[in-house]
């Protein structure tokens, strides 16, 4: 696998992918385990993301949980527009210097008994990704800066405390117009979030009041870039050149309405023929990808 390296802070830190996102599986215990992948989520912050790969009543949610909210341990499910659920449920435990903790409780499972799971976990890194809340009263706007990423390339905004939509913005969208990560529909336009430079706005009187996350990865085409954010067209063979092996691979029709968003990993098979698929916005379980992904 590449360690794409970045530099960050004008040249004082040299930071590996392997320092900063881990592609992971494991199989639940159904009690209490930790998962050792090298990031450092207590001292750095970041993202975790898990999905069952397999057919389980109890374990579907696309389960998403991350250092910024103060309820670090509180369940966004990525499949559905639902307010978080509190640490009584299944989920995250615990963060450390090399990963973190999940637990087994009464629902929404990340670690049902021989069950087997995928993970992605991002850690805040300049030029990589990075994540903040926000809070909207009084229909007046919110702003977040993220300026150490230098160039954003994509933005995932979803209502913490209440029912709400995931928005999502992307430099590739036509201007004006998100998507939703929950649904299959194509680009839409929609003012609830706006993106100036480093700089997201949440419209104050177009999206609802409330408390938000959000989630912010950069776009960096250098040589030492870790992570891209760009578009392709689909044929019968498609290249696209990133100048390293991807470890992780997002997609989404922007065109097409009734086109899932489709994740792939290096830890499941995106390195041959045959690649596994699991989707964000279904709780369905790991297929076979119609198409093969090479690096």
């Amino acid at each position: 696998m590449l360690k794409a390296k970045l530099l960050a802070g004008g040249g004082a830190e040299t930071i590996y992918a392997d320092d900063v996102f881990s592609a992971y599986t494991y199989t639940g215990n159904g009690s209490t385990q930790t998962i050792t992948n090298g990031i450092d989520l207590a001292g750095k912050g970041g993202l975790v993301w898990m999905k069952c790969r397999e057919s389980d009543t109890s374990a579907t949610d696309n389960c998403v949980f991350d250092t910024a909210r103060s309820a670090l341990y509180n369940k966004l499910a990525t499949n559905l527009n639902q307010a978080e659920l509190g640490s009584g449920f299944d989920g995250m435990s615990a963060v450390s210097s090399t990963g973190f903790s999940v637990k087994q409780g009464s629902a929404y499972s990340v670690n049902s008994n021989a069950k087997s799971y995928a993970s992605w976990t991002f850690r805040k890194a300049p030029k990589f990704f990075s994540q903040a809340t926000a809070t909207v009263t009084g229909g007046a706007d919110a702003t977040v800066s993220f300026s150490d990423l230098a160039t954003l390339g994509m933005v995932i905004v979803k209502r913490t405390d209440s029912t709400g939509s995931w928005y999502v913005w992307h430099r590739s969208l036509t201007a004006g117009k998100l998507l939703y990560l929950e649904q299959t529909a194509a680009e839409a336009t929609l003012g609830h979030i706006t993106v100036s430079g480093t700089t997201v706005t949440l419209e104050g009187g177009v999206i609802a009041n409330g408390t938000y996350i959000v989630y912010a990865w950069a776009h960096d085409t250098a040589t030492d870039g870790i992570v891209q954010c760009g578009t392709f067209l689909t044929a019968a063979t498609t290249t696209t050149s990133l100048g390293w092996e991807p470890q992780f691979l997002l997609t989404k029709s922007i065109n097409v309405a009734g086109d899932n968003w489709k994740m792939y990993d290096a830890s499941r098979g995106v390195a041959y023929s045959g690649t596994s698929r699991l989707v964000a916005n279904t709780s369905a379980a790991e297929v076979a990808a119609a198409a093969s992904v090479f690096p």
